[in-house]
C-alpha cells in the first residue's frame, strides 16, 4: 500500500457526499435535543460555506482557468468542509450535551478533530488535486464559516423549515451529480464557463 492508496481513503473524510450525510445525522441529533435554533444557524452556515465554494470555483476557471502550474484556481472543498463541520460539530456536542464527552477525553478528541482537517489537506496535495494556496483558501473559509455560526448559534427558528428544505435539495442534487458520469470538478467548471458564455452573448 502506497502513501497514494493511503490518500485516497484519507479523502474521503473531507468528500461533500460524507459530509452531507454527517450533516443529516447532526441535524437528527439536534432536533431530538430540541436545539431547533442550533440547527437553523447551523444549515445556514453549512449552505453559505457550500455557495461560497462553488462561486469561488466558478470565478477561478472562469477568470484564471484551469492549467498546469497556477497556483490559485480552484479553492479545496473538502478543506473548506470538514474544516467547518468537524470543528462545529464538536463545539456543539460539547456545549449541548454535557454527558456525551467526558472531560478527560475532550483534549485527544479535540486533537483528532484537527488530526482529521490536517490529513485532508494533506491527502489533497499528495493526489495533486489542490495547490498549498488552494487548501489555505479552504482552511480560511472553514475556519471563518465556525465562527459565523457559533456567532449566530442563538438565533430564533424563523425560517428553519427553508434551511432544511434547502440542505434536502442539495443532497438530492448531489445525489444526481452522482449519477452522473462526469466529476463534479467538472460541472462546476463548465456550468461556470456556459453561463458566462451565455452572458456575454447577450
Amino acid at each position: 500500500m502506497t502513501w497514494h492508496h493511503v490518500s485516497e481513503a484519507v479523502t474521503l473524510l473531507g468528500d461533500n457526499r460524507v459530509l452531507l450525510i454527517m450533516s443529516v445525522l447532526f441535524v437528527g441529533y439536534l432536533h431530538r435535543q430540541k436545539q431547533y435554533a442550533i440547527i437553523k444557524s447551523w444549515l445556514r452556515t453549512l449552505i453559505y460555506c457550500t455557495c461560497t465554494i462553488a462561486i469561488c470555483k466558478a470565478i477561478g476557471y472562469v477568470f484564471i482557468g484551469r492549467s498546469i502550474g497556477m497556483v490559485f484556481v480552484s479553492i479545496s472543498s473538502h478543506v473548506a468542509l470538514s474544516s467547518f463541520c468537524y470543528p462545529s460539530i464538536l463545539l456543539i456536542l460539547i456545549t449541548t450535551d454535557k454527558n456525551i464527552i467526558i472531560n478527560c477525553y475532550r483534549i485527544l478528541i479535540i486533537a483528532t478533530v484537527i488530526g482529521f482537517i490536517i490529513i485532508v489537506a494533506l491527502s489533497r496535495l499528495i493526489l495533486k488535486q489542490h495547490t498549498i494556496w488552494e487548501i489555505i483558501a479552504g482552511l480560511l473559509l472553514g475556519s471563518t464559516s465556525v465562527v459565523v455560526f457559533m456567532r449566530s448559534s442563538k438565533d430564533d427558528t424563523v425560517g428553519l423549515y427553508f434551511y432544511q428544505t434547502a440542505l434536502a435539495t442539495i443532497i438530492i442534487g448531489r445525489i444526481i451529480i452522482s449519477c452522473q458520469s462526469m466529476p463534479l470538478e467538472d460541472i462546476v467548471q463548465q456550468g461556470a464557463l456556459y453561463l458566462v458564455g451565455n452572458v456575454i452573448n447577450l
